[in-house]
């Protein structure tokens, strides 16, 4: 609530990269709709997150790589979406940032807004076992 003037209109990034956390985003950001009215969120979005009504500046599927050839050959395309949505970021100035899983793009994406002042929330976060200890901190 400290995050959410009465009267002003906010706007909060949501960024996923897969299914499950494309129907754990949207719960979230339904139930952060019902509590605090008037948020306007725009971000990474799967088909869940669209129905919840947000601004998709990316569709969760151009992120969706598998195998190391299938990504090695998307590092191009990937790496301009992260300029685009860092970009986009920084102009709109977030209230809050909302990630879920996808940690080797999102861990990039937030880097220096968390610094900058932004607050950044990172539901269902890596697992050690599944995306390396080191990045725990």
């Amino acid at each position: 609530d400290a995050l959410i003037r009465e009267g002003v209109a906010v706007e909060a990034f949501v960024s996923v990269g897969e299914h499950s956390g494309d129907r754990h985003a949207a719960e979230t950001v339904r139930e952060l709709n019902r509590r605090i009215p008037g948020i306007r969120w725009f971000g990474i979005a799967g088909p869940e997150l669209q129905k919840a009504g947000i601004e998709c500046l990316v569709p969760m599927g151009d992120l969706n790589r598998m195998g190391t050839s299938e990504v090695l050959g998307s590092l191009p395309r990937i790496h301009r979406i992260l300029k685009s949505v860092r970009r986009e970021c920084q102009a709109r100035r977030p209230a809050f940032m909302l990630v879920v899983d996808s940690p080797d793009f999102h861990l990039r994406l937030i880097r220096g807004f968390r610094a900058s002042g932004v607050p950044v929330f990172y539901l269902a976060p890596p697992k050690a076992w599944a995306w390396r200890g080191s990045r725990a901190k």
